[in-house]
């Protein structure tokens, strides 16, 4: 190889390493969106906490699968056992 494709060569990789590094930060950062934001999210613990609705109930009025109550409500649960 010539001096000048070695020096291209080692110019391209100078390019293109941040690049790959930098789309990987990106990718980490993202990650999946909370389907409530965080007042949705305190309102409906406490709609959990009071028991007057259902968990499919308190689902469907905030658009979310029951499963994703109970993972919201998960620290209030623990609570109440150690009781």
């Amino acid at each position: 190889m010539s001096r000048g494709k070695k020096v291209l060569v080692k110019e391209k990789s100078k390019v293109t390493k941040p690049k790959s590094a930098l789309k990987a930060s990106k990718a980490r950062e993202k990650g999946r969106t909370a389907k409530l934001s965080p007042a949705k999210a305190e309102q409906l613990v406490k709609i959990y906490e009071r028991g007057k609705l259902k968990v499919k109930e308190i689902a469907e009025k905030f658009g979310v699968t029951p499963a994703t109550v109970y993972r919201y409500t998960l620290s209030s649960r623990k609570s109440k056992v150690k009781e």
